[in-house]
């Protein structure tokens, strides 16, 4: 190591290199260009979670937010329908079984999500 004019400590080129060497070493901690094939993967595409979210739910929500900013109306219209079929079967639960009768054209439950999907659409035109 050598002095600069006013006093400091320089470093020499060679112990730069080495600090940087031993700061990629702790970065990867094993992961650089000498890694296996097995765990890349672990680390990259073989990976289950990120974030701690399954990666087919991360997938299916990227691909709804292209298709959303392509304003792709097939792709909405399914991404709509299957939010109300999962909406009508969670008010199902809660709200009960599908009575059929006379009286009763179709359950509480699917009622309620068109009120649901009716009250949204108008919100969203506004």
């Amino acid at each position: 190591m050598t002095r600069d004019e006013k006093g400091g400590a320089v470093m020499s080129i060679n112990s730069v290199q080495r600090e940087l060497a031993a700061m990629r070493l702790d970065v990867l901690a094993g992961r650089g260009p000498g890694a296996g094939e097995l765990e890349v993967l672990q680390h990259t595409r073989a990976r289950t979670e990120v974030g701690g979210e399954p990666v087919p739910e991360l997938r299916q929500r990227v691909a709804f937010q292209s298709a959303a900013a392509r304003r792709d109306a097939d792709v909405l219209a399914l991404q709509v329908a299957e939010d109300r079929a999962r909406l009508a079967t969670s008010l199902r639960a809660v709200v009960g079984p599908r009575r059929s009768g006379p009286d009763r054209s179709g359950s509480r439950a699917d009622k309620l999500v068109g009120l649901l999907v009716q009250a949204l659409g108008r919100r969203h035109r506004r």
